[in-house]
């Protein structure tokens, strides 16, 4: 049987939307998450931090960003995508439980939307 991932989504801070969950914080704030389950065994979360115009604002070490956050991070992984962006991803196994897999969707929202915050000092994802 294949699980629908938007059954697992199933949360008063979510709002479904075709391939993406918006997580709406207590402040107000919201995060945009992408849900790709084009792997068989997980599904992966993608959450949007900067775009490229934004990160050249940063001091000049700023291309090391990804590596010197994921340094710290356990369950949220940074890189730069093909757009230059800055994204934050994290996945799950298929078989997760609808409150680990809001767990891990949760904190990933809340670590990309605290570092568009910081980078950005906007509410753009």
């Amino acid at each position: 049987m294949k699980i629908e991932w938007k059954s697992l989504a199933a949360a008063d801070d979510f709002s479904i939307s075709n391939g993406s969950i918006d997580v709406t914080f207590p402040s107000l704030r919201k995060h945009h998450v992408e849900v790709h389950g084009d792997d068989d065994q997980i599904w992966r979360f993608r959450g949007i931090v900067a775009k490229a115009a934004a990160l050249l604002r940063l001091p000049d070490d700023g291309r090391m960003l990804p590596w010197q956050l994921n340094r710290s991070s356990a369950l949220v992984g940074y890189r730069y995508d093909q757009r230059g962006r800055l994204v934050g991803e994290s996945w799950v196994p298929r078989n997760a439980t609808p409150d680990e897999f809001q767990f891990v969707v949760r904190q990933l929202a809340t670590e990309c939307d605290r570092m568009e915050l910081r980078i950005t000092g906007a509410d753009e994802y």
